[in-house]
């Protein structure tokens, strides 16, 4: 009942679609504004999802900053292992480390709209940032 999840993101042209939040003060960093039918929602991200890894990097004590910087320097293709904030909190009661290893497997199907093609690979415009600080 109690697991995290792993999510493999493709950036769409709307990029990830979501938001990134940090609270001043407190650490790690939540995910908010996940956009339906967008590539966080197709991959499995929730409203209010607290982010533990990019990449199979822990980022639980990382800046927003740094966090942000991860997930651009992915290019494109991004797995986070995310947990809800009662599974989040479960573990932490617990105190036992939340790792990849205890989320069910991940299919890999990817949504035929987020699939590159070449022509899409062609733009010399940089794509737009679409992470967001909304710290308190």
């Amino acid at each position: 009942k109690h697991k995290p999840r792993l999510c493999r993101l493709q950036k769409g042209t709307n990029g990830y679609g979501f938001h990134l939040n940090a609270i001043k003060e407190i650490p790690g960093q939540y995910l908010k504004q996940v956009v339906k039918g967008g590539a966080a929602d197709v991959a499995g991200v929730k409203e209010d999802d607290v982010l533990l890894e990019v990449n199979g990097v822990n980022v639980e004590k990382e800046s927003y900053e740094d966090v942000v910087m991860r997930i651009k320097d992915a290019k494109g293709n991004v797995t986070l292992l995310v947990a809800s904030q009662e599974v989040y909190h479960y573990f932490k009661e617990q105190n036992m480390p939340i790792t990849a290893s205890m989320a069910d497997p991940v299919s890999e199907a990817l949504p035929c709209s987020t699939v590159s093609t070449p022509a899409s690979k062609a733009r010399a415009a940089p794509e737009p940032i679409e992470l967001q600080s909304n710290q308190k």
